[in-house]
């Protein structure tokens, strides 16, 4: 298996909504993550489900 290399750099901010940001992003994965390990799915096709129950979600764009 390959190692990949990664790198980060750490930068103060002060403002509160993005932590409030991450921490949605992250409990988007989280649950992601989930919904796929209860279904079985290992492909993005399989995620449909998931990227459909999130329409009521207001989420940001990039």
């Amino acid at each position: 298996m390959p190692l990949l290399a990664t790198k980060s750099v750490l930068q103060p901010v002060a403002d509160e909504r993005l932590g409030t940001l991450l921490s949605g992003c992250l409990t988007l994965t989280y649950n992601a993550i989930r919904f796929a390990e209860e279904n079985g799915i290992s492909n993005r096709k399989g995620m449909k489900g998931f990227y459909r129950s999130l329409k009521g979600v207001e989420l940001p764009s990039c």
